[in-house]
């Protein structure tokens, strides 16, 4: 945009270039304004969806956070040069995407995502541009309908991935039983757990944290499996925002032949600690819908425990899954 001056000395030039100049500096100031407010205008389904921004992803422990940065999505991307035509970290490249393309490119990679800079980018990128070009559902029933099922979460921007010695994560899914304007919504971890050794259990607290002297507790095999349910309810509100209401049910079951765990607070705090809070203490938020197709789900979460959190979930038997397969 012209300074002040500059925009003063085309006003006192008493030319018809000068007028014309005029004119069209005008149109475009005109039109910028009117691409901001029309950007910032949005139906109520989605006026709550935003760019990833400010929120966890695989932060290492000596990190207290790791931030995906602003990013202003438009359906009218600017003109790169040649030598970026093929840079997926650049969203104006990912914009000019097909929606089916930014798919196939978002579940190609995360699958064997290394934690690099450059892949959390590049994902970032996937999300902002297919949830840009997002229509969503018009009707409850279609809504409903395409909502209802198993989703195995694939992506989580709250999950810090951290390994945990004696225990495994086999899958977790969310279980969407939806009727009207209500529904059942459960979050299911399959785990293994391999059961620490007695002798130095005293040394350790529930958390797996050292608490006094010796040595960690050895771990033994994994013989100890099953599933744990977190059971939600929820309502409908403003378009398709699933409002969640969440009272403290879990549902422990473990696997036929499975060993008994002797220190359950243990096990779930493991739990705990390797899945995505949002899942685990599903409580004081809400869930709205940024893309959703038939086998495709990416969400967000609202509220003051989870606000901006992105999950990403196919349909469970959907896809299978290569994390060995080239780029």
């Amino acid at each position: 945009m012209l300074p002040f001056g500059g925009l003063q000395q085309y006003l006192t030039v008493p030319t018809n270039q000068g007028r014309i100049m005029l004119v069209c500096l005008m149109l475009a100031l005109t039109t910028t304004t009117i691409t901001d407010a029309f950007t910032a205008l949005t139906p109520t389904f989605q006026r709550n969806r935003s760019p990833l921004s400010s929120v966890l992803f695989s932060a290492p422990p000596h990190e207290s956070s790791r931030s995906f940065v602003d990013e202003k999505v438009t359906n009218n991307p600017t003109t790169v040069d040649d030598e970026d035509d093929n840079d997926e970290t650049n969203l104006d490249v990912v914009m000019k995407l097909g929606a089916l393309d930014i798919k196939a490119r978002l579940l190609d990679l995360v699958p064997r995502m290394m934690g690099a800079p450059d892949e959390l980018l590049k994902v970032q990128n996937y999300i902002n541009a297919i949830e840009s070009k997002y229509t969503p559902a018009q009707t409850l029933d279609f809504f409903n309908m395409a909502t209802n099922g198993e989703w195995q979460l694939l992506f989580s921007t709250s999950l810090l991935g951290r390994p945990l010695e004696g225990f495994r994560l086999r899958e977790m899914y969310q279980k969407v039983d939806p009727e009207n304007f209500e529904g059942n919504l459960t979050n299911v971890i399959q785990f293994d757990y391999a059961e620490e050794e007695d002798d130095d259990k005293d040394t350790y607290d529930a958390m797996g944290s050292g608490v006094g002297f010796g040595k960690p507790p050895t771990p033994k095999s994994f013989d100890i499996s099953g599933t744990l349910s977190v059971v939600c309810n929820y309502n409908i509100n403003q378009g398709s925002r699933m409002v969640i209401e969440f009272h403290d049910q879990y549902e422990l079951k473990l696997a036929k032949g499975s060993k008994v765990p002797k220190n359950v607070p243990r096990l779930m705090a493991l739990i705990k600690r390797s899945v995505p809070t949002e899942l685990f203490r599903p409580g004081d938020h809400a869930i709205d819908t940024t893309y959703g197709d038939l086998d495709l789900r990416i969400v967000r979460m609202v509220g003051p425990q989870h606000e901006g959190v992105r999950d990403v979930f196919i349909r469970r038997g959907s896809f299978v899954l290569n994390p060995t397969a080239s780029e």
